[in-house]
């Protein structure tokens, strides 16, 4: 008992100094409820967080069970987590972490005069328009499988998609968006009112919402979220012929990024939320950070299971998914659709972030050519680059195979526009398809597809429950209080260096946290049965694996198995929330399953706990009877 609380107690100390040197919103937390059924025990924790800790609700999404709060001001985010995580209704608490835009040679955005835009209109982007076949004009109302939709809507009315542009804002003044009509109105709103007229909780979100002045005005500050939904339009219009045709889609501008192109997860989750709830039918993500949040994981699963499609940057920093995961495109979520950047040529963009295990298709992201807010009355195009450039084009293709499927699911055209991709051999090994995009051919599919009305079932589970031993995880997946819930990095420009911390206070933080230990192990200790019920038997082992990190095998040994993961050993360097491919080979040296897993623990960066992921029949029941032979391990965490 003194040792575990020694150890807590050193665990509270390493917590404090280096758990969050990363970016943070300062005073805010992000707390999930348990999902016991009994809303009494969330009201509880609301009247008590505000009365006892003088916390102040910012937002609620209640279908979701997580709640955004602002922390007392003489506390610190630290020691409320710390407070928060002992309550036995509370599932997860976690910082409000800040993630940036995904946009390659941030410095480097040109902008091109309109006679320019007529010579790579007839020149670059006419060959580009060719090879991956966009804009794809008018689908066809009464085609396919839009025959019943339209039979119900009248003869002469089509679905008309919307995709949820989750960015910096959008210029809805510009002739690009008037003229096509591409913005989305809310129906339910009266614009001016001063009401909200819908009851969704936002007063005249006529076009959609701006997170960082709490208001419906969608003004683009930055530029990149006009430049983005331009590229959505891309794949339905020609948006640089004089007049625009109108659009086949709309475009929901959510504005989350402020003017240096960074927002907040929680404003993330707001918009996610909110695109969900009021019809979107794509979500586009050119954002992203290094760091793993449990809440922001918990809201794409809510779109996943609301049948949305998802598009997601892979990141500019020119490194391997794989082994140092990008957020939100490497999360486990069916529907996200990961994009990497190619050229004119088809090559991987140097700045493009790949992965064969979590980076997904390629798509055009080089000097692409769209939209820019206007100035004055001047309203111009510019050329950006980057894996923001790449993913909303995906995400218009996506909107134009909903206008011939509009009951298809995001999982589904996830998949359709995975099959009808085209084969590039310089992306070979480099990402899961090995494949361009090809929208063409992706929406001539969907004409004619048979509409699969379910999904493969996900259950959201965060990182913090798949490391306790209630959670059914593998081999190492222990209760580990503090370990497993020390936040990863983020950030496009990587974590900041750890801040300094003397001894003195160490023992000051010691003593205040003290109690907080006490109360801890007397929790656990009072739940022992219950902590170490396990759902796969671990066995020791003495066995070799060979790993893929970030393009390159390494060697490691595995102590630990059982059908859920391994403990294993390794001399290099692997991050939280990964994912890696695994060669291990059994105790006699004589056979090998290959597996990949997620790193959810890790121990001094040398000795690691690996959840498996989609486990083959086969490999399962290779790894039973391997274990036939083997000792199991004592169930005492």
């Amino acid at each position: 008992m003194i040792k575990k609380v020694f150890l807590i107690t050193l665990s509270v100390f390493l917590f404090s100094a280096y758990s969050y040197a990363q970016e943070y919103v300062p005073g805010e937390v992000i707390v999930k409820m348990r999902n016991t059924g009994d809303s009494g025990s969330t009201n509880r924790f609301h009247q008590k967080a505000q009365a006892e800790n003088g916390m102040e609700l910012k937002q609620a999404f209640s279908e979701m069970k997580v709640y955004h709060y602002k922390i007392n001001d003489q506390d610190s985010v630290e020691n409320a987590i710390s407070n928060l995580e002992l309550d036995p209704d509370v599932e997860f608490v976690e910082p409000n972490y800040i993630v940036h835009k995904a946009t390659a040679f941030d410095n480097n955005v040109e902008h091109v005069s309109p006679e320019r835009v007529a010579e790579m209109r007839n020149n670059e982007l006419r060959d580009e328009a060719e090879a991956i076949g966009y804009p794809i004009r008018n689908p066809g109302q009464n085609s396919g499988n839009n025959k019943g939709v339209n039979q119900k809507l009248g003869a002469l009315s089509t679905f008309v998609p919307v995709v949820a542009v989750i960015d910096t804002g959008l210029d809805i003044n510009h002739d690009v968006f008037v003229d096509s009509g591409a913005i989305w109105q809310n129906s339910g709103e009266i614009p001016g009112n001063g009401i909200d007229d819908d009851g969704n909780g936002y007063i005249d979100d006529v076009n959609g919402w701006n997170y960082i002045t709490n208001s419906g005005f969608m003004h683009d500050d930055e530029g990149h979220g006009t430049h983005v939904s331009g590229i959505v339009l891309k794949a339905g219009i020609d948006i640089f012929a004089d007049p625009v045709d109108p659009s086949p889609m709309k475009i929901m501008p959510l504005k989350f990024l402020d003017h240096t192109g960074s927002g907040s997860t929680s404003a993330a989750i707001a918009a996610i939320y909110y695109a969900v709830n009021n019809g979107a039918n794509v979500i586009n993500n050119s954002w992203g950070g290094s760091g793993y949040s449990e809440s922001l994981h918990a809201a794409i699963a809510y779109s996943y299971d609301n049948g949305v499609a998802f598009t997601a940057a892979a990141g500019n920093a020119g490194t391997n998914n794989d082994g140092a995961p990008l957020y939100p495109a490497s999360y486990d979520v069916p529907h996200i659709m990961s994009i990497a950047a190619t050229t004119a040529t088809d090559y991987l963009a140097s700045f493009s972030n790949f992965g064969k295990s979590t980076v997904d298709l390629g798509s055009p992201g080089l000097y692409i050519l769209s939209t820019w807010p206007c100035s004055g009355s001047s309203c111009g195009h510019s050329t950006s680059s980057g894996t923001s450039m790449a993913a909303p084009l995906v995400a218009g293709f996506a909107a134009m195979m909903l206008i011939e499927a509009p009951t298809m699911l995001g999982y589904q055209i996830k998949s359709i526009l995975f099959g009808e991709s085209d084969y590039v051999s310089a992306l070979d090994n480099k990402i899961l398809t090995d494949s361009r995009i090809n929208g063409a051919s992706s929406v001539a599919f969907s004409k004619t597809a048979a509409i699969d009305p379910d999904q493969p079932a996900y259950t959201f589970v965060p990182l913090r429950s798949l490391s306790s031993a209630d959670s059914g995880g593998g081999c190492g997946l222990v209760k580990r209080m503090y370990e497993s819930k020390q936040p990863p990095k983020i950030g496009r420009g990587g974590a900041k260096a750890p801040v300094g911390i003397s001894w003195s206070l160490l023992m000051v933080l010691g003593l205040f946290a003290a109690p907080f230990v006490v109360a801890s192990v007397m929790r656990t200790q009072s739940k022992e049965p219950q902590v170490n019920r396990r759902k796969h038997e671990r066995f020791s082992i003495e066995s070799s694996v060979s790993l893929n990190v970030n393009g390159e095998n390494v060697k490691g040994s595995v102590s630990c198995i059982s059908a859920g993961g391994v403990q294993l050993s390794t001399g290099a360097l692997l991050e939280k929330g990964g994912v890696v491919k695994m060669v291990i080979s059994s105790p006699d040296g004589s056979e090998q399953i290959e597996v990949a897993g997620q790193i959810v623990w890790e121990k001094d960066k040398e000795s690691y706990g690996v959840q498996f992921k989609n486990v083959q029949e086969a490999v399962s029941s290779q790894i039973n009877e391997w274990t036939e032979s083997l000792e199991p391990e004592a169930s005492e965490s």
